[in-house]
């Protein structure tokens, strides 16, 4: 039987030469490939595999005359050189999180995007990486740590003999020769790996394509932005870039330009009735490679957005109680020349989503549950209809109360929509005009502790968190506010704009920061309660009044 020339023979080479491989782009990283993902686990787990000389298993290239590519510019956080236009381009199939970690930890010389010191912020990927020779481990410096002990060797200099040979010179001068000839092993360890590469020698894109899927479907999962955009890409058409182009020139303008792709795509499974979390996605590709059905989802998606601004008073997506409510709107438009196209209807449609939020109908829901609340709303949209679960205005039960304020949580979300309703006046009597936009996508930091943990005792350190100790204020004003409740008296409408009562004014006026905490939380609850019990979502509570007259 003729060899298919599918495939070609694996070729073996050391590290150093893959990693030469990689920064030159020899070897090439298409972006219908997930980013960069890897833990610090993970990544010092593979380090070590080198070292002990374990197998770090092959890797799949794919060479090609025909085809070229939209490839990354840089791994991780580090750039890479400019391609070189060859006849003949080979990319990588499987093992980007592997050759990222090694580029990033071995390359003598990488190019940071944006700093090579320590990064400060949680959500970015810790570099460099060091090998500690006294221990014999692999780890990374603290994210504030600005200096390392000389035991501390950068695996930067491993591939590297001058670079080597000055990070040596403390040991050296210290008499610790044993580390230094520790350190000239572990070189020596890794300038001897070798890694298998396996070549794939096809024109056949949707060939290419789908080995690349079948392989991404074990070990690390990806997720399903990138298998959708592994599904649908070709030299013309890039999933991950359509959400963007979507997301910029759709949701931007109208300031929701932090909506996920991955929120883009639940939203689109809802608004064409798929299944929301086993959705098949080549039933999601079909769809996104559809311009029409696309043109027609963002049409819906900016209608649900202006009605959330304009009947809910949501700026952006981080005063959003849940996701799904956003999915549920946008199908709802879907039915309608104009969503919420007449009074009656946005009345139905501003009920629904207030009950739905105090009566966390989307915490933890199903897929049948997501099914019967898009219907319903999709139904609402069109007319009356009865009330039920999917309303969200099931069996009316008391509003539970909330004792700790996380912006992540709906509740917490509902509160400061309340807070915003009231319209917030700063230190001077005004009302920003962008408050609402500053909150939305500002976030935590426009919704300040009013007071502070040291003012409270360690027996009442726990009130710190209380959403009775939160209020709108933005950040170059916060201060001026404190001072103006501190030094009081203040007037009754400044303390209203906060949903403030007087008796918690004058506990604050008094230092009795504490009592302030407890009382304001007690006036903010029973705020949300009468707020509740008005749209239905909760039993009205007999003989309570708001204390603000709304």
């Amino acid at each position: 039987m003729a060899r298919s020339p599918f495939a070609s023979n694996p070729v073996i080479v050391r590290l150093p030469v893959l990693v030469e491989e990689i920064a030159s782009r020899g070897i090439r990283i298409p972006r219908f490939q997930r980013p960069f993902e890897w833990s610090d686990g993970q990544r010092l787990t593979l380090l070590d595999s080198i070292k002990q000389g374990l197998p770090i298993g092959s890797l799949l290239t794919w060479k090609t005359s025909t085809h070229k590519l939209a490839s990354y510019e840089k791994l991780g956080p580090f750039a890479l050189r400019p391609a070189l236009d060859e006849a003949q381009r080979t990319y990588l199939l499987d093992g980007h999180q592997r050759v990222s970690t090694l580029y990033g930890a071995l390359w003598s010389t990488p190019v940071a995007t944006d700093s090579e010191e320590e990064t400060s912020s949680d959500d970015e990927t810790r570099w460099p990486i060091y090998y500690d020779l006294e221990a014999e481990k692999f780890l990374l410096a603290g994210r504030k740590q600005r200096s390392r002990p000389n035991t501390w060797l950068p695996l930067s200099t491993l591939f590297d003999g001058e670079a080597l040979w000055q990070a040596l010179a403390p040991l050296r001068e210290s008499g610790r020769s044993d580390l230094a000839k520790r350190a000239r092993a572990l070189a020596e360890t890794f300038t001897d790996y070798q890694v298998p590469v396996v070549p794939i020698l096809s024109e056949d894109l949707p060939q290419v394509i789908e080995s690349f899927r079948r392989i991404n479907s074990q070990g690390t999962a990806m997720s399903e932005v990138s298998m959708v955009r592994a599904l649908t890409w070709s030299t013309d058409f890039d999933l991950v870039a359509q959400l963007e182009q979507l997301i910029g020139v759709q949701l931007v303008p109208l300031g929701w330009g932090e909506l996920e792709p991955q929120e883009l795509l639940d939203a689109l499974k809802v608004f064409f009735k798929l299944r929301v979390y086993d959705s098949e996605a080549t039933e999601l590709s079909a769809i996104v490679k559809d311009t029409n059905k696309m043109t027609r989802f963002a049409s819906c998606l900016k209608q649900a957005i202006q009605f959330l601004l304009a009947h809910c008073g949501i700026a952006g997506p981080k005063l959003l109680p849940y996701r799904y409510q956003l999915a549920c709107l946008i199908a709802a438009a879907g039915e309608t020349e104009k969503l919420g196209g007449d009074t009656a209807a946005c009345n139905r449609l501003e009920q629904w989503f207030w009950a739905t939020t105090y009566q966390e109908y989307f915490g933890g829901a199903m897929d049948r549950q997501l099914r019967e609340a898009a219907e319903h709303v999709r139904a609402l949209a069109k007319g009356p209809v009865g009330v039920g679960p999917a309303h969200g205005l099931g069996k009316q039960t008391a509003l539970p109360r909330s004792r700790r304020f996380q912006l992540k949580s709906a509740r917490s979300r509902a509160l400061a929509l309340l807070l915003l309703r009231q319209q917030p006046q700063q230190e001077d009597g005004t009302v920003p005009t962008t408050v609402a936009e500053r909150v939305s996508r500002e976030g935590g930091v426009t919704i300040p502790k009013i007071v502070t943990s040291s003012q409270l005792s360690l027996d009442e350190g726990a009130l710190s968190d209380s959403p009775g100790n939160r209020w709108i204020a933005l950040p170059e004003h916060v201060f001026a506010m404190m001072n103006k409740l501190r030094q009081g008296p203040v007037g009754s409408t400044f303390l209203r704009s906060h949903l403030i009562s007087e008796a918690a004014a004058r506990s604050y006026e008094n230092q009795r920061y504490a009592d302030f905490i407890r009382q304001r939380e007690t006036d903010l609850f029973r705020e949300e309660e009468q707020f509740a019990a008005a749209i239905g979502a909760a039993q009205r509570v007999r003989g309570r009044t708001s204390k603000s007259g709304r």
